[in-house]
């Protein structure tokens, strides 16, 4: 009976047991594999959200390094343009880091100082938090242009006769540049005229005249200089409202500047009268020099008109002239000094036997008539696209200055001066 009773026990299905180790097992290891998978997928979450903001860091780094050489390049562009003009030990800002230029993603700010000749240019770039800086170091020159006797630039298509087809000779002594960067441009020196001492650039020199053409491009390869008339129109707006009358001098009378400036509106230099220097004349009208009148040393006259110098009339040097309009030169007139006459469609005219020393700086220049002119000619172009009538030009590098107000240096990135500062 014991047997039966042992044999009639509730039995487990064969092989029951067995299957739930074995679900066991499979529902651990799937809470293994689980939170593995958790684990991996959470260290990749963080991975790439480190890795994400890492190039971003990254990428924002390099659009400040960007934004840095973007300062650089404008600061650059504002000196050869003229927009910022420096003097030695003075300095300027393009934005500050309180008030920069946005550009793109960021911003930057520039500094600019100058001790002699060169101009330290240091530019910050800025993404977030991201903050680069560079710096270079750019050396100035006098424009190159003014290394010639004579330079012309707005010459595209164009001939620029030396002389006339006449006996009467030109003679220039020095280089001659007139080329443009577009058209083919001639030089024609004619017969019983010459330009010797130096050679003429352009794409075709012909004629019958002395010359000897240039082989190749000079280095560098000179530009028609830019201009910034800041100063002198400030100058010209004090006197518009300063200036209360007319100045006539004549007999024997002076005006000494004693070092300062005076404002006048017309101007008249006459007779054996005299301006006195050093110091500054601006008139908002004409102002004319003439009949053995004299303007003395380092004296700068700023005219809102035409200024004559005429029949034989003296200025000294160490000034200049500037003006709105013209300038004109005749009648045995002597005249050292600096000459610019900037603005688009106006000129100096030198002819009947004036004698100019000095720098010329022009739109057109109108160069005739037993003109004597020793220094440089600097001119856009040329009225009638000649040099005529017996005019004698002479180069001479002593009377060029190392800088003049108005006229923009050019600048050229210093050897090696690339820095990256922080």
């Amino acid at each position: 009976m014991l047997s039966r009773e042992i044999f009639n026990l509730p039995l487990t299905p064969a092989g029951q047991g067995g299957m739930r180790g074995k679900g066991g097992f499979v529902l651990f290891l799937s809470l293994v594999v689980m939170i593995a998978l958790t684990v991996i997928g959470g260290g990749l979450a963080v991975l790439l959200a480190t890795n994400y903001r890492n190039a971003a860091i990254q990428a924002n780094d390099a659009k400040a390094f960007w934004l840095a050489e973007a300062g650089i390049a404008d600061g650059t562009k504002q000196l050869i343009r003229g927009d910022i003009v420096l003097a030695d030990g003075e300095s300027a800002t393009i934005g500050t880091e309180g008030s920069p230029n946005s550009l793109g993603d960021g911003v930057y700010w520039v500094s600019l100082s100058r001790s002699g000749n060169d101009v330290t240019v240091t530019s910050n770039g800025k993404v977030n938090n991201q903050q680069r800086q560079v710096q270079i170091v750019l050396t100035s020159r006098f424009p190159v242009a003014f290394n010639y006797a004579v330079f012309g630039s707005n010459t595209n298509d164009k001939t620029l006769s030396i002389g006339e087809n006449n006996a009467a000779t030109v003679s220039i002594s020095g280089d001659l540049f007139y080329d443009a960067t577009t058209g083919t441009d001639t030089v024609r020196v004619r017969d019983n005229s010459e330009v010797i001492n130096g050679l003429v650039y352009a794409d075709a020199v012909i004629g019958g005249g002395t010359y000897t053409p240039a082989t190749s491009d000079p280095s560098p390869i000179p530009k028609y200089p830019n201009f910034t008339s800041t100063f002198y129109d400030d100058a010209i707006a004090d006197a518009q409202a300063n200036a209360s009358s007319n100045l006539v001098l004549s007999g024997t009378s002076n005006l000494n500047l004693s070092g300062g400036t005076v404002y006048y509106k017309l101007v008249t230099v006459k007779d054996s009268a005299s301006i006195t220097g050093p110091g500054t004349i601006v008139s908002t009208r004409a102002f004319d020099v003439k009949n053995s009148a004299s303007i003395g040393s380092n004296v700068t006259i700023i005219v809102e008109d035409t200024i004559t110098f005429e029949n034989n009339a003296t200025v000294s040097s160490g000034g200049r002239v500037y003006a709105t309009n013209n300038i004109l030169l005749h009648d045995d007139v002597v005249v050292s000094s600096i000459l610019l006459a900037p603005n688009a469609g106006k000129k100096i005219r030198i002819h009947n036997n004036a004698q100019f020393t000095g720098i010329l700086y022009t739109n057109t220049a109108d160069i005739l008539n037993n003109a004597v002119i020793t220094g440089s000619i600097v001119a856009n172009q040329f009225t009638n696209n000649n040099i005529a009538d017996n005019a004698h030009v002479t180069f001479d590098a002593n009377v060029i200055p190392t800088a003049v107000t108005g006229i923009v240096e050019e600048f050229t990135q210093k050897a090696d001066s690339w820095n990256e500062t922080t």
